[in-house]
């Protein structure tokens, strides 16, 4: 064994361990005890030995935030530099500060960068609970939450390979909860709106949820002041920055604007992106895949917003995530984590399931094949290695196409319920 390789193993052996937690209680009619502290501690507990066991993370991704917050530290505009940075600027702030604490204070800025991500998707354990032992039963709450807890692709995505995905997230399941408030105490929106601005500001793909909250107000006076609370958190962000940095914001709205992963690597695109390399044919339908396939995503999401307009909250933006992710040609993995939320809230066990059964294979696959430890290519040549990890994406794609095919279709065949108990009643069947 090469240095290194004792962690990936370490690695490999606890997140199958929490995912053997998740489907046990998936499937278990038993309930775990507990409050929401509880929760929140053990989510935090799981999460900080999964980055201690792996602590680099994935070292694309802490190579380019420790670039930026140089740069920044520098009096340098991310944006006006190449380095790549697709977000608003709300994360870099963070990055910036890990850059210094891991100089002033101690450890290192990976660990400062993970602490982040740790504490946010442990939060969203915590929101889970609160909100359905409000809005729901205490019991559903506890299972739900603990499901959260021990789910192995928000690990994945947060503790190993150090994405941010858990602050949006964070957000969306916070303005879930002021929402439902809101509705139950016939008040204003204000708060799921200002949150659905600040979830916005971490990652643009949030933005489905202001046209899925919009449709649901009954009101032009509210839909008017629900806008402009979802816009005024982004355009202070952008303000705030350009006037640190003058001239930047053109150049930060293309670059979120254009903000993806590479075509190739999922769904459609991967088997077009093995064709074409046995085949040496299809480079052009690829190309333009490539080029286009992300707008044609959008195109599906808005319509599936507007088709769901009288379904809930929850399952437009649920089913909204599903189409998204079967149109675009470049996912990347860390996007597989944001259904996991979404699906738990909307009762959807048995097909969620099935969702990180195929998840986890195409993760483990790619984190250990790739990102984390290099082992597909030890096996293989790169060609072959490549193929074997874009094909992989298949395990959950067509998992996700049959998911939202029966959301929307009565007649077709549902999941096998081999996932999820009996005992919460057939809205938690999935």
């Amino acid at each position: 064994m090469i240095a290194g390789d004792l962690g990936a193993i370490l690695a490999l052996c606890w997140i199958l361990a929490c995912a053997a937690i998740f489907f046990y209680l998936l499937k278990s009619e038993r309930m775990l005890s507990g409050r929401g502290l509880l929760l929140f501690g053990v989510a935090i507990l799981v999460r900080l030995v999964s980055a201690l066991i792996l602590p680099n993370g994935a070292g694309y991704e802490m190579q380019v935030f420790g670039e930026a917050a140089d740069i920044f530290r520098q009096g340098e505009s991310i944006y006006l530099i190449q380095v790549a940075h697709p977000y608003l600027p709300l994360i870099i702030y963070w990055h910036v500060l890990a850059n210094w604490l891991a100089e002033n204070v101690g450890l290192y800025f990976v660990f400062w960068v993970k602490s982040l991500n740790l504490i946010a998707d442990s939060l969203i354990a915590l929101i889970i609970f609160a909100g359905l032992s409000r809005f729901k039963t205490r019991e559903i709450a506890r299972k739900t939450g603990w499901l959260y807890v021990f789910n192995p692709i928000t690990i994945l995505v947060a503790a190993y390979q150090g994405q941010f995905d858990a602050l949006p997230l964070f957000f969306i399941v916070l303005a879930w909860y002021f929402y439902e408030q809101s509705r139950a105490t016939n008040q204003n929106f204000s708060m799921a709106a200002w949150v659905t601005g600040m979830a916005i500001l971490s990652k643009t793909w949030p933005f489905i949820l202001a046209p899925i909250l919009f449709l649901r107000l009954s009101s032009w006076r509210q839909r008017v002041q629900v806008t402009v609370l979802v816009a005024i958190p982004v355009l202070l962000g952008i303000l705030l920055f350009e006037l640190i940095f003058p001239g930047s914001w053109q150049a930060m709205l293309r670059r979120a604007m254009r903000a993806g992963a590479i075509s190739g690597w999922w769904g459609y695109s991967a088997v077009l992106n093995v064709w074409q390399l046995l085949t040496d044919s299809s480079q052009v339908l690829f190309g333009w895949i490539s080029r286009y396939g992300k707008y044609l995503g959008y195109a599906a999401g808005f319509a599936t917003i507007w088709f769901t307009r009288k379904r809930s909250l929850l399952e437009s933006l649920l089913l909204t995530i599903l189409v998204m992710d079967t149109a675009v040609p470049n996912l990347g993995l860390q996007s597989l984590c944001w259904i996991i939320p979404i699906g738990l809230l909307a009762g959807r066990f048995n097909a969620l399931g099935w969702f990180v059964a195929g998840a986890l294979i195409h993760m483990l696959i790619s984190y250990w094949g790739l990102h984390l430890a290099d082992w597909i290519y030890r096996l293989f040549t790169p060609q072959i290695g490549n193929a074997i990890i874009q094909l992989s994406s298949l395990t959950i794609w067509l998992v996700i196409v049959w998911w939202w095919l029966q959301e929307t279709i009565k007649s077709v065949k549902p999941f096998p319920n081999v996932f999820s108990s009996q005992k919460l009643g057939p809205m938690h069947s999935g």
